[in-house]
């Protein structure tokens, strides 16, 4: 059996080797834009305004590429990330 035939029995088959290398991942609340003068002006307690609606799924990247949704469950006193849809943004 060819690379080729294992590949199309399994996608991620040819990927195997790469399994176990961590990828930098990160769970976006939401986005803004901010001015010099406004982030040197800021002090604690300071509300900042996002681009996301509260209770709204939060976007799930990985590698700096989105790859899904979720949301943030309590798990005991840690808080966990529960995936709600993987789709992955298209690379334009």
């Amino acid at each position: 059996m060819t690379d080729r035939d294992a590949a199309g029995s399994d996608p991620f088959a040819r990927m195997a080797p790469l399994a176990d290398i961590s990828l930098p991942s990160e769970i976006v609340l939401g986005e803004m834009s901010m001015t010099a003068r406004e982030i040197m002006a800021l002090d604690a307690g300071a509300l900042l305004k996002l681009d996301r609606k509260a209770g709204s799924d939060l976007a799930l990247y990985v590698n700096g590429v989105r790859l899904g949704w979720g949301r943030v469950v309590c798990s005991g006193e840690l808080a966990d990330f529960e995936v709600t849809l993987l789709e992955a943004e298209d690379a334009d």
